[in-house]
């Protein structure tokens, strides 16, 4: 995961359950269901649901996302100058991303040069089934700080990208409390085409190291419970995350800025937002420039 995501979601953390993290389920089962439980009406399985199910492949996948995509900005109720902004927050998270990129890339020269060779001489000492003794771990440990110091200098790199990120979400924050209360509260339903990069079975990885801890287990992406209604919608996305047909789906300011900042950073998400505005086909997969 890259560091300015993972630092947003460091950000969005308000609960840690120390008792759930890290635990292994007794049991894997390989073919998790992928959806709630189905409705109790005479008819078929609603759209959203289906949708919700994703693909396994990728032709189909860009499709897939365009239309979850679009059906979560019609869903939220986003005007056109809501749809302008959100491309121009797209653009700056994509910039800083950049921005991270290539410092880490730079920092990453100066740590191979420095600490490197000491990490290798570390390597050897415990090599052929070796065990390193105290008197070697005593003699390399200034050697390992001076390689340290020699590699970030006075700076401290993890103080400048925080306050770069800290930026970025302050300025998505801010906009998102612009927004009246109900498109505050349908904003993470974006989740509804982020499962294969958060999803806890799609990606535990991802889930289980980050949004484990900052979303309290499995909080974040808990698929309804109980029975759903035989009257809902086809494409009641927001039904995928609730437990009974009253229950609250809002989220903290907080959360919903670092899931708006998700679904920016999701390929395909400027052109889905250019399709909506009726300035790109909506066949058109070719990337924004």
């Amino acid at each position: 995961m890259r560091p300015f995501i993972t630092t947003l979601l460091l950000l969005g953390a308000c609960q840690v359950d120390l008792a759930a993290v890290g635990q292994v389920p007794a049991a894997v089962n390989t073919a998790p269901p992928a959806s709630p439980p189905p409705a109790p009406g005479p008819v078929g399985e609603k759209v959203y649901q289906i949708l919700y199910t994703g693909e396994f492949g990728e032709p189909a996948h860009p499709v897939g996302q365009r239309a979850r995509m679009l059906a979560w900005m019609s869903s939220v109720g986003f005007d056109e100058k809501q749809l302008g902004t959100l491309l121009v927050l797209h653009e700056q998270v994509r910039v800083q991303e950049e921005r991270d990129r290539a410092a880490l890339e730079q920092l990453g020269v100066g740590e191979a040069e420095s600490l490197a060779p000491v990490y290798q001489d570390l390597v050897t000492l415990y090599a052929h089934g070796a065990d390193a003794t105290e008197a070697d771990l005593t003699a390399l440990a200034p050697r390992l700080e001076t390689a340290r110091s020699s590699a970030y200098g006075a700076t401290d790199p993890r103080g400048a990208h925080y306050g770069a990120v800290m930026h970025v979400l302050d300025t998505v924050a801010k906009w998102v409390r612009t927004l009246p209360k109900e498109q505050q509260d349908r904003l993470g339903q974006c989740r509804f085409f982020l499962q294969r990069r958060l999803g806890p079975f799609t990606n535990p990885g991802d889930y289980e190291k980050w949004l484990g801890t900052a979303w309290n287990g499995s909080d974040f992406a808990s698929l309804r419970a109980n029975g759903r209604p035989v009257d809902e919608g086809q494409m009641d996305i927001g039904g995928l995350w609730t437990d009974d047909a009253s229950a609250d789906q809002s989220l903290p300011g907080l959360r919903v800025a670092v899931l708006l900042l998700f679904a920016l950073e999701q390929e395909g998400f400027a052109e889905a937002v250019q399709v909506r505005l009726g300035v790109r086909a909506p066949d058109d997969y070719t990337p924004a420039g």
